[in-house]
């Protein structure tokens, strides 16, 4: 018994070595760009109180992917501390969950699922992210049509026709945060690298051919005073001839979500049922296979995996992107 004992705490002690030694590699290799990410802003700070004019700041690849995909996402602005906070989240939740993991799995097995577990919350952003371009794609015939009019109607001025046009759009609604975010950075914007980052944050937000279409114009128009109304306007008319093409696909797609729907849940219900018919379980003991025992623990984490992979393809052709 005493032996056994010390075996179970020498196994524990080896594994527990292993994710510190996993976890203090993870900090050789990534605290000094953290530590510099840091040191970095805390400069800029300092030098911004110095300074009239504010310069843009020089950042990784990691935090400005990230600060532009929280940008899209949330209704106000995304500050640098908050992007950290995220990536120091992810960090936090990849050691928490290769400790769980560990007790369970071999540590190859517990890396991935703690990767995975890490990468949640990027996922999630993702997600949201496509749902929302997805929903304010939809408000592309509103968007150029408003446009076209308060652009003839200001002079061929953009900036006034980008800022009158946010006004089509509620308040609260994706597509009006969206132009508004754009009509501000086209009136404070100070050269031409400026105008491409809040050119290129409005095509980002929709992720579509016409937005890439329309940064297009509105550069043009903008930085050269160029009159763009036919180019508005071929912009609107193909927009309107991917409507009718749209609207045969969705038939489609709805019978797709209905059998993915319908079938997914019962389905899985129905493996229960099986077993208690077939094997002779109870409830008790199916419960206590799926969720007890290590196998049974194991393959109810894939299914769960599968069911939430189902469901996420699931919203993903249940309404596809207006573009054209």
């Amino acid at each position: 018994m005493e032996l056994g004992l010390t075996g179970t705490i020498i196994r524990y002690a080896v594994q527990t070595g292993c994710v510190l030694l996993m976890a203090s590699g993870l900090w050789c290799s990534l605290g000094n760009t953290v530590k510099s990410m840091f040191r970095e802003e805390q400069q800029y700070r300092r030098l911004e109180k110095t300074v009239n004019a504010k310069k843009p700041e020089q950042k990784s690849f990691t935090a400005a992917h990230i600060g532009r995909l929280l940008t899209a996402v949330r209704k106000g602005e995304t500050t640098e501390s908050q992007v950290y906070l995220f990536i120091a989240v992810t960090i936090l939740i990849f050691l928490f969950s290769i400790f769980t993991a560990i007790k369970i799995f071999s540590l190859i097995i517990s890396i991935a699922i703690a990767a995975t577990a890490a990468a949640f919350p990027y996922l999630l952003l993702r997600i949201r992210l496509r749902n929302k371009q997805i929903d304010s794609s939809y408000d592309a015939d509103t968007l150029v049509t408003s446009l076209i009019n308060e652009y003839k109607q200001h002079n061929l001025s953009m900036i006034k026709a980008v800022e009158n046009s946010a006004l089509a759009f509620d308040a609260g609604s994706s597509s009006g945060r969206i132009l508004y975010r754009l009509a501000l950075a086209l009136k404070d914007y100070r050269d031409e690298e400026e105008l491409d980052r809040a050119l290129e944050q409005f095509v980002y937000s929709y992720s579509t051919e016409w937005a890439a279409l329309l940064r297009a114009n509105i550069k043009m128009a903008v930085l050269r005073g160029t009159d763009v109304s036919s180019g508005l306007e071929d912009i609107l008319k193909k927009l309107k001839d991917i409507g009718e093409q749209l609207e045969a696909g969705k038939r489609y797609n709805n019978e797709a979500v209905a059998m993915i729907r319908f079938l997914l849940v019962p389905l899985y219900l129905g493996s229960i049922y099986m077993a208690v018919q077939t094997f002779g379980f109870t409830i008790k003991k199916f419960l206590e296979y799926q969720f007890v025992n290590t196998v049974g623990l194991r393959t109810g984490i894939i299914t769960l995996l599968l069911i939430m992979t189902s469901f996420v393809s699931l919203k993903l052709i249940c309404k596809p992107k207006y573009d054209i």
